[in-house]
């Protein structure tokens, strides 16, 4: 979003292939170093996005 506003972007095929492609990468939290969640588990909401924090 530009200035809170949609805008075109041009991308190459190649380039929207491997976004599709990692858009549907999952990876379930028995996979994940428990550094990681412990990281993800420590993370802060941004000011501004407050009614977003659980």
């Amino acid at each position: 979003m530009k200035r809170n506003r949609a805008h075109t972007v041009l991308l190459s095929a190649e380039e929207c292939r491997r976004l599709r492609r990692r858009a549907r990468i999952v990876q379930r939290t028995e996979e994940m170093r428990e550094a990681d969640i412990e990281t993800i588990g420590r993370a802060k909401v941004p000011s501004g996005h407050e009614d977003l924090d659980l």
